[in-house]
């Protein structure tokens, strides 16, 4: 069983970086040091 499926994602609100969890439909932000920094975006 899937517990997790995390895909890289951008929250508009805040524009925040993070990765997204399909199967929980939860966001998540890097809770250790430093931060995500967002690469090129890609369209599909």
């Amino acid at each position: 069983m899937l517990t997790h499926n995390f895909i890289p994602a951008h929250r508009n609100s805040d524009n925040e970086i993070g990765m997204y969890d399909l199967v929980s439909n939860t966001f998540f932000t890097n809770a250790g040091t430093g931060e995500f920094i967002a690469g090129p975006v890609v369209y599909f």
